[in-house]
């Protein structure tokens, strides 16, 4: 009779144990699940934030290369124009020669073919012809380099709207160049951030885990008595000691499934790193 309710006592000590440990295992592996989620959301924001350093260097790569082509054409578009201009103001010269040696020559044609004696004789019809002859083929090179001057003028006025459309390019190109730098170092620092971040939760994981698994002192005591239980008391609780429940991995239900799916979707770059953590932080307030 003694020995039952020994048997009967140890068996309810051995459940109250089993019991305690199954909620304190129950307790570590929330615990640690709740780490590792936390840890590979940081990991996976840490490759995110990687990614984004290497397409921010991409783009400023690109940057410089646009900037530098926009650069040389604007150069060869300044120096177009500038030889317009100088061409422009060379023909204008030349028109404006030639503009004058025609009017000297039709004067001369008009004049030859008048009786003044104060002038001396007056030419003759053949050398008349051949005065008029020269003014007309003076005439038509001046309306010629008239013709020319007007041409470069308005290469001049295409090769500077040219020149100036080339510059704002440029200028442009370089105004992109200083916003992709600034988004490097941006992504640089969220990088380094989020590394930081990442290697914390990572030792934050790792300790949770050790905890876990080492045993408490209280439950190290508790144990003891169950340890020097002698066989034959054992034998005599066998089939009568109800099995301790087996843990479980809890299951994430709340804010932790709603975050879990949030980072699922982060990860697939469904979502921008504005908009993930708008909606982390809106689920973190309960809103």
């Amino acid at each position: 009779m003694l020995l039952a309710k020994s048997s009967h006592a140890s068996g309810l000590l051995a459940l109250g144990l089993a019991c305690t440990l199954f909620a304190a295992d129950s307790r570590a592996a929330a615990t640690k699940q709740e780490a590792d989620a936390a840890a590979e959301e940081q990991a996976v924001l840490a490759r995110k934030a990687a990614k984004d350093v290497a397409a921010a260097r991409d783009a400023v790569r690109q940057a410089r290369a646009d900037q530098a082509a926009s650069e040389a054409r604007a150069a060869s578009a300044t120096r177009k124009f500038n030889a317009a201009a100088h061409a422009a103001q060379a023909a204008s010269r030349a028109a404006a020669a030639e503009r004058a040696k025609a009017g000297s020559l039709s004067a001369q044609a008009a004049d030859a073919g008048k009786d003044d004696k104060k002038k001396g004789k007056p030419l003759s019809a053949k050398e008349l012809a051949a005065l008029q002859t020269r003014a007309t083929a003076q005439a038509a090179r001046a309306d010629e380099a008239a013709r020319k001057a007007k041409a470069a003028e308005e290469f001049t006025l295409e090769a500077q709207s040219s020149a100036s459309a080339a510059r704002s390019q440029a200028d442009e190109a370089a105004q992109k160049l200083r916003t992709a730098l600034d988004l490097e170092r941006q992504a640089v620092a969220a990088e380094a951030e989020a590394k930081t971040v990442a290697k914390s939760a990572a030792k934050t994981g790792r300790a949770v885990a050790a905890t876990a698994r080492k045993p408490s002192a209280p439950e190290q005591a508790a144990a003891a008595p169950v340890k020097k239980t002698t066989a034959a008391k054992r034998a005599a609780t066998a089939g009568k000691t109800p099995a301790a429940p087996v843990a479980e991995r809890p299951r994430l239900t709340g804010k932790n499934q709603q975050l879990a799916d949030l980072l699922e979707l982060y990860r697939q770059d469904k979502l921008s790193p504005r908009d993930y953590y708008a909606e982390r932080d809106r689920i973190l307030g309960g809103k």
